[in-house]
């Protein structure tokens, strides 16, 4: 049972489970007595989000659950229920949740994050629940079906798309025909993508699932990709082509957006600039019919023209690009291509235009090591991305670069995360100090907020931002690990100015000066911005003109700026952050 695109998730339930859900309109559960619903055998689906939030929906989930009240056999047979939790959760009170529910069926949607969770609760509902038909789907769980099933996760298991094979799973329930748990691995396989995807009802419009309960919708756009990289599930080109959900549905849940002031969307599109026409189609009805949410978008770099950025412009959204390498022999060897000039005009189109953006790198692909790393991470931050992803490479089972393990000589875990252990040139202690920098980066510049100001100071140190980043790693070390994980951005930023210190030093005072207090005025600009807090600050030029010059080069700030020695308040605005002079 694959959800779309394989994003985190995180509702619904006839079964009054006290995870907080809906009963979709079209359940018989909200018409029917409670003696009718007691006397069907019940399906549980459970849902394991990665964490909380307005992207948690559990949208595959919900949308297989929707498709299959519109079966009336299936209704008419069985009483579905959606539980639906987060990884945080306390697994015994999942299971507890699970157990009350006494499910004749338990459905798992698995997917790399929330496996081991998945596998402990199918062993415990197993022992307890004598009987019990465990069905799992997801990447995780499909990928490969022959292991899922050998692990004891599941007795079968739904790969790809869940809509059709769930539904035929279960009528063969209903009418005897399942085969035995006990029947060779691939009888107990099921697999039905879906053709088209205008059969298919909208969890969003049938009411299983709550934009209360989340503060946000993920919203399937399409599935399906037209590109094949080795490490994506998309990669072995054995489901249908990329299909796109009708306009006229999209239209519809983009009023109910508008109309329940959807804080967050987030589209699940892999390329959503994969076809322009729709792509500006799309942009219009969200600028008239939902403008106020903050729509967040995976584009292909290359792609990208001039006249999508103008598109963009038109809506309140944050895009996401995957970098993943600035190699391009590394790139290739898992069916990417790479040009590093056109992609830096590629991001100057998003740059110019004031859209924000975001880049992803992976480290341990095949053919990198560990300066090739470094390099990309030098080129990535030289783009100034508002924030940059960092993660290991997974060697996903069912994809391509699975199947090309042995061949490209890569070592990984046997079991999700799947993460890679070693490759011919990236050797074990190497991806673990790729590691320590991705932590590095993933404090010091995207929690530490340092887009503003990062490259001006590297600029002004002579340093490249891989080898700042790396001693900043070894700073690290000597913080305790919880101080990392709760660390809130006041604390990042004394952080940030303790570990500078001995390199500022090194500059000329007055240019000193400037360093700090632009990283200053920076921090407190985005705390004002994001928590609405207030900052005071001693400055020694207008805290503006730190933020436009000082945030393009330090230097400039002492050629082109007048000095001016004042106390400041930085405060959230109506239209943004203002500064004003602090009085007395």
């Amino acid at each position: 049972m694959t959800t779309p695109a394989g994003k985190p998730q995180g509702s619904h339930q006839p079964l009054g489970l006290s995870i907080p859900t809906t009963i979709p309109s079209t359940s018989p559960a909200s018409t029917s007595s409670a003696t009718t619903a007691e006397t069907r055998p019940a399906l549980l689906f459970v849902s394991l989000a990665s964490q909380a939030g307005p992207r948690s929906a559990p949208l595959g989930a919900a949308q297989i659950l929707a498709y299959l009240y519109k079966q009336a056999d299936i209704r008419a047979g069985l009483a579905l229920a959606l539980l639906a939790a987060n990884a945080d959760d306390p697994p015994a009170e999942l299971l507890a949740k699970v157990l009350a529910a006494r499910p004749a069926i338990l459905a798992l949607s698995v997917y790399v994050w929330n496996y081991p969770s998945m596998l402990n609760l199918a062993i415990a509902a197993r022992q307890q629940l004598p009987g019990l038909i465990i069905v799992a789907g997801g990447p995780e769980a499909g990928g490969d079906a022959s292991s899922s099933l050998r692990a004891g996760l599941a007795d079968y298991v739904v790969s790809g798309e869940g809509e059709l094979a769930m539904a035929r799973l279960l009528r063969a329930w209903l009418d005897g025909s399942l085969p035995p748990i006990d029947a060779a691995p691939a009888r107990r396989s099921f697999c039905e993508p879906v053709a088209s995807l205008e059969a298919l009802p909208s969890p969003w419009l049938d009411g299983s699932l709550q934009l209360a309960t989340y503060g946000g919708a993920v919203w399937e756009l399409t599935r399906g990709c037209p590109f094949q990289c080795a490490f994506c599930y998309e990669s072995r080109g054995n489901g249908p082509a990329r299909r796109e959900f009708g306009l006229d549905r999209l239209e519809k849940e983009l009023r109910l957006f508008g109309k329940q002031a959807a804080a967050e969307v987030f589209a699940l599109d892999p390329t959503f600039n994969a076809e322009p026409k729709r792509m500006q189609q799309l942009l219009k009805l969200i600028a008239r019919l939902a403008p106020n949410s903050l729509y967040f978008f995976e584009l292909r770099a290359e792609l990208l023209t001039a006249q999508q950025a103008d598109w963009l412009t038109s809506v309140n959204c944050q895009v996401q690009l995957g970098l993943q390498s600035a190699d391009p022999a590394a790139l290739a060897l898992v069916n990417r291509r790479f040009d590093p000039e056109q992609f830096k005009a590629k991001i100057s189109l998003l740059e110019e235009r004031g859209i924000i953006y975001g880049l992803d790198l992976i480290y341990g692909l095949p053919g990198d090591s560990l300066e090739g790393f470094n390099r990309s991470l030098d080129y990535a931050l030289e783009l100034r991305p508002n924030h940059l992803d960092i993660f290991p490479l997974a060697v996903l089972p069912g994809t391509l670069l699975a199947a090309q393990a042995a061949e490209l000589g890569l070592e990984c875990q046997s079991q999700a995360p799947h993460r890679i252990l070693s490759t011919p040139g990236f050797g074990a202690a190497d991806l673990d100090r790729a590691a320590r920098l991705a932590d590095a980066v993933e404090l010091f510049y995207n929690r530490g907020r340092a887009v503003m100001w990062f490259m001006p100071l590297c600029q002004a140190l002579h340093e490249p931002p891989a080898r700042l980043l790396e001693r900043f790693a070894l700073f690290l070390e000597g913080q305790p690990l919880v101080l990392q994980a709760e660390a809130n951005h006041t604390q990042l930023e004394g952080w940030q100015l303790e570990f500078l210190a001995p390199s500022l030093a090194t500059l000329p005072d007055e240019l000193r000066l400037v360093a700090e207090e632009t990283i200053k005025v920076a921090g407190a600009w985005t705390r004002a911005l994001a928590e609405g807090e207030e900052s005071q600050l001693k400055l020694h030029w207008h805290p503006e003109d730190l933020l436009d010059c000082g945030c393009v080069a330090l230097d400039e700030v002492l050629d082109e700026c007048d000095p001016t020695t004042a106390s400041w308040w930085c405060r959230a605005g109506t239209d943004g952050p203002l500064f004003q002079v602090a009085k007395g």
